[in-house]
């Protein structure tokens, strides 16, 4: 059965400067250096959400949980920094062995593929811990998710979104973080309801944004179906494609495609108030059970006199001032 979550947490981080002398800690590279360090503590806990309001769409997860946070699908959002040392303290906590695979992180000791059997120690047992510990280098939103028995633990929920920022990006207003799902609710082998962020039509709560204000938008696809991410009354940009623009064509359709375990970044500005419908435009993908609508579709709300906030279970972040490089939290109602 597929599974997910409603609430985002905030981010427990513990954020010390101070020179370290660290080698052959898990067989990791030496580094001595004074290094801003982040450290995030994550277990991981079974609980039952709602992918929307029908008690037969309920599912049973084994998520990602900070110290002192509720578990969530998706889990935690780490942000770091270019060149923070990074730690990551996980302890498993349920019932079954886990681990971290964090997309992007190279260490090799460090990798979290759960295979026992080629020398890696972080396959965690129940009761067991481990720290992950590295440097980011490369800017970039990554995916990370349980590399046990990988298809059915991410199909439980355990993944979240890990990103490293770089203080050269372009400066945006506030930023929104989507995760696009699909779940087998009915243990059929056959994928019968949609999400997005863990939230199924017409159970979604609404991205929020201002006219005028530089969006920066986060596509990240976890599931094993493609998508085409689509978004009404925008023109954007995809900033991460790495590959050169026509002069001034900011692709107008607005619709992009994103693989399995695929990310990609886009901005907009947006220029008129309304509420623009924001969805997956494979078709059946929000016609769950034959019902519209039902699945990757949810609505961004705008507003012409600022007063937009962070909405629920929307991973969001708001600068001040802008920033793409800021090391604020993203602001969860």
């Amino acid at each position: 059965m597929k599974r997910h979550l409603v609430e985002i947490p905030k981010m427990f981080i513990m954020v010390m400067t101070f020179s370290i002398t660290y080698g052959g800690v898990h067989g990791h590279t030496l580094y001595a250096q004074e290094r801003p360090v982040k450290e995030f503590f994550i277990t991981v806990q079974e609980t039952t959400i709602p992918l929307l309001e029908d008690p037969q769409k309920e599912a049973t997860v084994w998520a990602y949980a900070l110290k002192g946070e509720k578990p969530s699908v998706p889990g935690p959002l780490i942000r770091v920094n270019k060149g923070d040392l990074v730690r990551v303290h996980f302890t498993n906590t349920h019932s079954l062995p886990h681990t971290m695979h964090f997309h992007g992180v190279h260490p090799y000791n460090m990798d979290g593929n759960g295979q026992r059997s080629m020398g890696h120690e972080q396959l965690q047992m129940p009761g067991e811990s481990y720290t992950y510990e590295w440097v980011a280098e490369d800017p970039g939103f990554y995916l990370y998710h349980c590399h046990f028995d990988t298809a059915n633990h991410i199909d439980h929920g355990m993944y979240g979104l890990f990103v490293v920022e770089d203080p050269a990006w372009p400066k945006v207003d506030r930023e929104l973080v989507t995760i696009w799902d699909e779940w087998d609710t009915d243990a059929d082998g056959k994928y019968d309801t949609h999400t997005i962020n863990s939230r199924s039509a017409p159970s979604y709560v609404p991205m929020k944004a201002n006219v005028g204000e530089r969006v920066r938008l986060i596509l990240a696809n976890i599931g094993f179906e493609w998508h085409t991410p689509h978004l009404h009354g925008q023109n954007w940009v995809e900033v991460n494609a790495g590959n050169p623009k026509l002069p001034g064509w900011d692709n107008p359709n607005g619709v992009l495609s994103i693989g399995p375990a695929e990310i990609k970044v886009v901005e907009f500005t947006p220029k008129h108030a309304g509420t623009w419908l924001f969805h997956c435009h494979v078709v059946p993908h929000v016609a769950d059970d034959g019902k519209y609508p039902r699945g990757m579709l949810t609505l961004l709300q705008v507003a012409a006199d600022e007063s937009m906030t962070p909405s629920q279970s929307v991973i969001e972040k708001e600068t001040e001032g802008g920033g793409g490089g800021s090391s604020q939290e993203p602001q969860v109602a």
